[in-house]
């Protein structure tokens, strides 16, 4: 399961750059829990070009972040051998093949962990979120509201890929999918 983080499991604010900024998104944690145990490896993918920008923060605060949602995440029956996490730190206009809509790092966490991509699902608050899914041969892309509160890209709608609520609402989407099958 690739999941985008900002505006799906945390709150987005805009630009992060403090731990204590970091707030989960109701249900999320349980969720993640309830996917895990039945057997979802968990891949978290960002852009977080913010570490190179101007207004942006350092590499080290990306890594304060980073920990603390991790630890989080174990809190709450995660196991750490569960789920990784991917950053593109690269900032517009720079080119690279990681940041997204680009599919390198989904790319780098199937040749990492062996993930079968046509088992696979991919969920995020952009299309942006959802493309590399698709190039990779995810089975379905799932669109969710950004910050659970609504739709981030009105203007690129698609019918390739369910709206739903929350982050909750996918993966109990995924597993009902799954169940009736």
């Amino acid at each position: 399961m690739f999941i985008d983080i900002d505006g799906v499991i945390i709150y987005d604010p805009g630009y992060l750059s403090d731990v204590n900024e970091i707030m989960f998104l109701p249900g999320v944690l349980e969720s993640l829990c309830k996917a895990r145990c039945h057997g979802y490896y968990l891949v978290f993918i960002s852009n977080k070009g913010g570490v190179y920008s101007k207004k942006g923060f350092t590499d080290m605060e990306l890594r304060k972040m980073d920990k603390y949602i991790s630890s989080k995440l174990i809190e709450n029956h995660i196991s750490e051998k569960s789920f990784s996490t991917y950053y593109c730190t690269h900032y517009p206009p720079q080119l690279c093949s990681c940041r997204k809509p680009l599919s390198g790092l989904f790319e780098k966490a199937v040749a990492e962990h062996g993930i079968e991509t046509n088992k696979s699902f991919a969920i995020g608050d952009k299309l942006s979120d959802l493309i590399p899914g698709d190039t990779i041969g995810c089975k379905l892309g799932i669109l969710v509201k950004r910050n659970q509160e609504y739709f981030d890209d009105q203007s690129e709608t698609s019918d390739n890929f369910p709206r739903l609520n929350s982050l909750s609402d996918a993966i109990n989407f995924i597993l009902k999918q799954n169940d009736n099958q």
